[in-house]
């Protein structure tokens, strides 16, 4: 065993290893590059002196610059030379250009999202606000229920039609004077803020899709969404509900389908074009299913089938295809003709309303009235609660 420590030199390099003390079983091997000092170990003599030879022979040729590497920064050039060279670059010159790019900015973090902005832009330059419309429309057509598709595809012509322009192109103010020219087509009077709000909320979402598309910028997308807040949504319409007796009326004198749908409307709360796509597979001895591609919302639910409403359909047992088997204006002449017929005033929704009215005063429990009704239990509570009485809302749901 040679005498400790055995001191290695090759020209200006020196390597030395020390023997192991009684707390650490290793060898030791001791170098320095510059003024860096640099201390390993090893389990045997033969592999520190082995190591400390290589360690000689890049102190010689190399001038010791890899031993100044940990593994760590070492892993960290392998991994950017790598990068580089998919690039067709060399490491140093990557380097060099994030200096130089970074000299123009405050913030040398923002060069992403400097350099994602103007690859927006390049791209958005050429393209139409009609056919990002398009792309858009095409995108959403199986994620969206009929009707609110519809009337986004609606809402979105004018928009495109009006504006003719390239998306680059958009301003805050050409879509804040958009919005407030908008008129009714019937009689062209302006349109309330409750219209223009739901215009605001269609173009947001095809704005906001287009930005996560890299149509246009995030930072443009933030631009033009400040044309787009909502407004306050003034002389509301008041809800408008049934009494009993006048229901009692409507179903006396309904007959066949109509009865159906009027009950099932007045019973269950469904919406009319949920009504309208009822399948006699969808209503159980227990439950109205409305399923979620004919739902509003799009998502499934269950609403309970009460006596009253059993009652109306015992009437129909075995019979099978679509509830309303006329077209979606067949069910609005009936239903208006029986209401002249009756003398009950007809509101818009107002079978739904009821439901949801009486159905609340009836459990006054908003989460469990929300999930029947397809609606949130914000919008239950604010807009049905104390709307009806509890002996009230007993005498709706035994009607027969």
């Amino acid at each position: 065993m040679p005498e400790f420590p055995v001191i290695l030199k090759k020209l200006s390099g020196e390597v030395r290893i020390y023997e192991p003390s009684r707390s650490k079983k290793r060898y030791r091997v001791v170098y320095k590059v510059g003024l860096k000092r640099f201390d390993r170990v090893f389990p045997t003599y033969e592999e520190a002196k082995r190591e400390s030879e290589a360690i000689l022979l890049k102190l010689g040729t190399q001038g010791g610059y890899s031993l100044q590497l940990s593994n760590r920064e070492a892993r960290e050039y392998l991994d950017l030379k790598l990068k580089a060279s998919k690039r067709g670059v060399s490491a140093i010159d990557a380097i060099h250009d994030w200096f130089d790019a970074t000299d123009f900015l405050d913030d040398p973090g923002d060069l992403v999202s400097a350099a994602r902005a103007f690859g927006q832009k390049t791209q958005t330059q050429s393209l139409s606000l009609e056919k990002a419309v398009d792309a858009y429309l095409c995108a959403k057509s199986t994620q969206l229920a009929e009707r609110t598709s519809q009337q986004i595809r609606l809402t979105l012509a004018r928009f495109k039609e009006s504006l003719i322009c390239q998306m680059g192109d958009l301003t805050r103010s050409c879509i804040r004077n958009y919005i407030q020219s908008l008129r009714n087509k019937r009689n062209a009077k302006p349109l309330g803020p409750k219209a223009r709000n739901h215009h605001r909320t269609y173009i947001k979402g095809f704005l906001k899709w287009s930005a996560r598309e890299m149509l246009i910028t995030d930072t443009h997308w933030l631009d033009l969404s400040k044309a787009l807040e909502n407004e306050k949504a003034r002389n509301v319409k008041p809800i408008h509900i049934h009494t009993p007796q006048e229901l009692e009326k409507l179903l006396e004198h309904a007959t066949g389908e109509l009865r159906v749908l009027m009950g099932i409307g007045a019973f269950s709360g469904l919406r009319t074009a949920e009504l309208l796509r009822l399948d006699w597979n969808d209503i159980k001895d227990r439950y109205v299913e409305v399923r979620a591609e004919n739902a509003k919302t799009r998502a499934r639910r269950l609403v309970p089938v009460c006596d009253a409403l059993g009652a109306i359909l015992k009437e129909f047992r075995n019979v099978s295809g679509p509830v309303w088997s006329s077209s979606p204006s067949g069910f609005r002449d009936s239903a208006a003709r029986l209401y002249r017929e009756v003398k009950v005033t007809k509101h818009p929704n107002a079978l739904r309303h009821s439901f949801i009215s009486y159905r609340l005063a009836l459990t006054g429990d908003e989460k469990s009235t929300a999930l029947e009704a397809g609606n949130t239990p914000d919008m239950i509570f604010q807009h049905y609660r104390e709307l009806v009485t509890k002996e009230e809302a007993k005498q709706w749901f035994q009607i027969k």
